[in-house]
């Protein structure tokens, strides 16, 4: 990271030991933008419950190539632009979609909140990337409410918005 991004502060954190039946170790890697936007990359590492110096060693070159990957992984959604990362947008799509639509969760309904229904909603995010899961998000819940469409548009390097409209 320091060499594609010199400029950049690090902080090291380590976190302590929790109990635990399985064996394992992860890497976790947050990004915080200028504008307040964060980012991260994660993975996780299974080892042997009986560890040999061998195999102490080979786990050891393991967690520092899935170390690497770590890096590479939010190098590549820092470079691809958007405030979310192609895990977290499919996630958000139902909000999006909910939100666009009209619907109201039953507290706002309690707290008197109210639609205006002269006016056509719609609902966007900014992402590096749109994953498959994000796309079958967007059809299943354009399919479930059945008054949004959703739809995509590059934007010059900063990635990909996603709109989502209301229809009816």
């Amino acid at each position: 990271m320091k060499k594609t991004y010199p400029k950049i502060s690090l902080t090291i954190t380590r976190t302590s030991l929790i109990p635990s039946p399985t064996c394992a170790t992860g890497v976790t890697i947050y990004g915080h933008t200028t504008q307040g936007h964060r980012l991260s990359s994660s993975t996780l590492i299974e080892l042997p419950t009986r560890l040999t110096p061998t195999i102490l060693s080979k786990q050891e070159v393991k967690a520092r190539e899935r170390g690497a990957q770590v890096v590479g992984q939010l190098l590549k959604e820092i470079s691809q632009g958007g405030v979310v990362d192609e895990y977290l947008a499919d996630q958000i799509i139902i909000f999006m979609a909910l939100a666009t639509s009209g619907v109201l969760p039953p507290i706002a309904m309690d707290r008197g909140v109210t639609v205006d229904a002269g006016k056509k909603r719609r609902s966007e995010v900014l992402v590096g990337q749109v994953s498959l899961h994000t796309e079958t998000a967007m059809r299943i819940a354009e399919m479930m409410l059945g008054n949004v469409a959703f739809s995509t548009k590059n934007v010059e390097g900063s990635g990909i918005t996603i709109m989502c409209d209301e229809t009816g």
